[in-house]
């Protein structure tokens, strides 16, 4: 019996071309970088190579967090404490401005509500790459932010990232739940279908649908949120 409703947000609550997105994100840290006097022209290159650290990265006593800043701090030029408040004020004040780059997904907000309404434990299982401040203004765009989550996966709180069996079962400790008491609810084949590797149910989104060459596992369910909704109701 499924006791845990986990979503994904880009792509599944988030109506967003995370190409696009990216592309104006990196734009406008730079220029902010710039304003500032900060180091900024190789300053996309050393947070994807820090990212990318951080994913790969599975040991269980260093936060996210924690492994992108031992790597970005050895490769940045700058003094880390100029650069935590330079990314503390980028998600504050300049963040916000990519909004006109996201919606919604239709249904959205409905069916997180029904979720709650039906008793689940609700998560936002987001791959924790970004901070809380980044994932809750994007809450925001999806206009899901004002729900009272069990949890929200955040490179402060996980240890893990997708597309990592841990980052799932993770979750289930967190949450207080076994694997196959989970939906895992995604549009990325490849990061939120290795859910059902661990015994979850999953549910692919189709619209904003990625990676579907690399799928390994059949998906649950497949549609839309409104198709979600539906199975909800009558779980």
């Amino acid at each position: 019996m499924i006791k845990a409703v986990l979503f994904d947000l880009d792509g599944t609550l988030l109506d967003i071309d995370m190409d696009i997105f990216i592309q104006n994100y990196f734009k406008l840290m730079v220029e902010m970088a710039r304003h500032r006097g900060l180091p900024y022209q190789d300053l996309p290159k050393k947070i994807m190579i820090a990212t990318e650290a951080m994913i790969r990265d599975k040991d269980p006593n260093r936060t996210n967090k924690e492994v992108f800043e031992s790597v970005f701090y050895q490769i940045c030029e700058a003094d880390p404490n100029l650069m935590a408040a330079f990314f503390n004020d980028f998600y504050k004040e300049a963040f916000p401005r990519l909004s006109s780059l996201a919606a919604p997904m239709q249904g959205a907000a409905e069916v997180v509500a029904k979720a709650f309404e039906q008793g689940f434990k609700v998560a936002i299982a987001t791959n924790a790459i970004f901070p809380y401040s980044a994932i809750n203004e994007r809450l925001k765009w999806a206009q899901c932010h004002d729900f009272p989550y069990e949890l929200v996966t955040t490179y402060e709180n996980m240890y893990f990232c997708k597309p990592h069996h841990e980052y799932y079962l993770d979750i289930c400790r967190l949450l207080g739940v076994q694997p196959h008491e989970c939906l895992m609810v995604g549009n990325d084949v490849a990061e939120d279908l290795v859910a059902g590797e661990v015994g979850m149910e999953t549910f692919l989104c189709r619209k904003r649908i990625l990676n579907e060459g690399a799928r390994r596992i059949k998906p649950s369910y497949e549609g839309d949120l409104l198709l979600l909704y539906r199975l909800l109701s009558e779980t």
